[in-house]
């Protein structure tokens, strides 16, 4: 018994106990086993794992169609180079003529009256300066910009200052707006904008060896575009630190029941999400003047002398944009009481109402007081609706007349200075004046609020695109030259054949302008998905 116990116990004890052969082995097994784990890691990151390159690339919905954009940008870049050395051109001053200029301008005219489109807006909403009527604006004031380069239009200089600087003021004006509404201060909106604005200059440039100055209005946009941003971040900033303070402020007094802290500034400076904009808006007009007004404005001297001068010219558009954008609703307000329909509206309240509570009364009541109430009713709506017809049409005629007074006003004061060196000094502060007259006079009823002419809306939308290639493409040698294609067009040509050449290189013109647009918008929207993969990385 005890003989076998003991080998029992050495049995055990040897099962026990692994054999060096087998520890070896699990060594070398581990050893395999992690060289595989890592090759498959490395596997994953070249064929695309979620959190590597190769994923995001393959997560990337829009990368063929950013592909093929490229693709496309290329052949567009060719064909505006190929403009832009085109052997057979005259100098642009040789084409001067006033009487075209004004023949052009009178040809769209008409083609935006026979294009203009009506659309009721809905419940008696008047909508002051909607998109339509934005890209109608934009649409014509290129026009007459393309026209005024094309034929040289020396005596409306003053006005073509006045449309550039109308441009600038939208980029602060819906900027503003659409950050107030949204609050997207996310970098997506950031590059997307970036990218609209500068994408295709900057490549057209690059490409045709021009400096960027030659597109000043593009420079312009892109600082407006970040002045707005800022301005209205800076707003929303403080409105949430105003709340903060709020419930700081409603904890203390529960748990003290002591003074508020800071009360001038939670109580009396940012009472509302409106007063932290003011603020805002009047850090933006201190920092407009210490730049614009002292000397520190010549640090942009450093970048070109060109840059310089145009943003002096339009150093106050952005901001007046931002302001008429902060007064806005007040605005929209004082139109929809002038021209809307809510009176009419209330009235039939009132008569709805008033229906109702007969039916509370006896019936022989509602005999005998039927026909006197029915009538007194009918004659009270009436009196009602030519009292309100006719405080519209006053309202109409006012909002007109004085809407062309700005205008003339503007005209007799400044807009008739001969010289363009007088004019550009006061131009900053005192574009806004026609403008506030055109648009006093375009959104003068309802029914002209809800028009716009189609054709200017179309043209409206690719106002960037043309605006960069009419120097190469309209015109040639960076604006320099008139491009001709067809022979007897040139500076001794016959007028027909010089207006059929314009027409002929003005359609090329504008379809290879849609077509930069397409493919910067495809551009803007691919990469703007990609930023945010790799943000959610």
């Amino acid at each position: 018994m005890v003989a076998n116990n003991k080998t029992e116990v050495v049995s055990r004890s040897r099962s026990k106990t692994p054999p060096v052969v087998n520890l070896e082995m699990t060594k070398t097994n581990n050893t395999n086993t992690n060289k595989r784990r890592s090759t498959d890691m490395n596997a994953d990151t070249v064929s695309g794992g979620g959190t590597s390159m190769g994923g995001v690339w393959h997560q990337w919905k829009g990368r063929r169609d950013f592909v093929a954009a490229q693709g496309q940008v290329v052949l567009i870049l060719l064909l505006a180079y190929l403009g832009n050395t085109w052997p057979h051109s005259y100098p642009r001053n040789e084409n001067h003529d006033l009487s075209m200029f004004w023949c052009m301008n009178g040809t769209i005219l008409v083609a935006a009256v026979v294009t203009m489109k009506h659309v009721e807006s809905k419940q008696g909403i008047v909508t002051l300066l909607s998109r339509g009527q934005t890209e109608e604006w934009k649409g014509g004031m290129q026009w007459a910009f393309i026209m005024y380069h094309y034929y040289r239009a020396y005596p409306v200089y003053n006005e073509i200052r006045v449309f550039v600087s109308a441009y600038v003021w939208m980029t602060g004006f819906g900027n503003f707006l659409y950050f107030d509404k949204r609050g997207d201060y996310s970098i997506q909106r950031c590059v997307g904008m970036w990218l609209r604005i500068n994408y295709f200059p900057c490549l057209l440039s690059l490409v045709l060896r021009v400096p960027l100055d030659l597109y000043y209005v593009v420079p312009l946009h892109t600082a407006g575009f970040f002045i707005a941003l800022f301005t209205s971040l800076i707003g929303t900033k403080l409105d949430r630190w105003r709340h903060r303070q709020e419930q700081q402020q409603q904890q203390q007094q529960q748990l003290e029941a002591t003074i508020i802290r800071h009360p001038f500034l939670t109580t009396k400076l940012l009472r509302t999400k409106w007063h932290c904009n003011a603020v805002a808006i009047v850090l933006c007009c201190i920092v407009h003047v210490l730049f614009y007004e002292t000397p520190v404005v010549n640090c942009l001297l450093m970048i070109s002398k060109e840059i310089h001068f145009r943003f002096q010219a339009d150093k106050y558009s952005v901001l007046i944009g931002i302001i008429s954008g902060f007064f806005w609703k007040d605005f929209s307000a004082i139109l929809q009481r002038l021209h809307g329909e809510n009176d009419n509206n209330n009235n039939n309240n009132n008569n709805d109402d008033e229906e109702q509570q007969q039916l509370l009364l006896p019936s022989n009541d509602i005999t005998t007081e039927k026909s006197s109430d029915t009538t007194s009713t009918t004659t009270t709506t009436k009196t009602i609706d030519e009292k309100i017809k006719a405080r519209q049409t006053r309202a109409i005629w006012i909002q007109r007349i004085g809407g062309a007074a700005l205008i003339a006003l503007w005209y007799v004061l400044f807009g008739s200075i001969g010289d363009k060196y007088k004019y550009n000094p006061v131009h900053p502060y005192i574009f806004w004046i026609p403008m506030a007259g055109y648009l006093m006079i375009r959104n003068s009823s309802k029914y002209l609020t809800e028009c716009h002419s189609t054709v200017l809306e179309w043209l409206g939308r690719i106002t960037l695109e043309t605006y960069v290639l009419q120097f190469h493409v309209f015109m040639t040698q960076n604006v320099q030259h008139i491009l001709v294609v067809l022979p007897g067009a040139g500076s001794d040509g016959n007028i027909v054949m010089k207006t059929l050449n314009m027409l002929l290189c003005g359609l090329c013109f504008v379809l290879l302008s849609y077509w930069a647009r397409k493919v910067t918008v495809s551009t803007q929207m691919t990469v703007t998905e990609l930023v945010t993969l790799l943000k959610n990385r």
